[in-house]
């Protein structure tokens, strides 16, 4: 049986940058000129547009305890969560 969050995610992003996984079930994908997003266990996802500067293309994600790093074209931002 198909997963519909990840339908969501192929018809919203044609293109996947990195994916990186929290210890508590939730997942944190970036996608080149779309942003980092956080999808829960149950498949709801959100935008983390308060984390990232405008015109910053995501290359990589890793999470880390409570810490989520993205490797951009403007270096090294790190998000501070409970989450993750």
């Amino acid at each position: 049986m198909e997963n519909p969050a990840f339908r969501l995610w192929n018809r919203m992003f044609p293109y996947v940058s990195s994916v990186a996984a929290g210890s508590d079930g939730m997942l944190y994908a970036s996608s080149l000129g779309h942003g980092v997003y956080r999808i829960g266990p149950n498949g709801d996802w959100k935008a983390m547009d308060e984390m990232w500067p405008e015109n910053v293309t995501v290359n990589r994600l890793i999470c880390s305890g409570s810490e989520v790093t993205a490797c951009t074209n403007s270096g090294l931002f790190t998000y501070k969560s409970d989450t993750c």
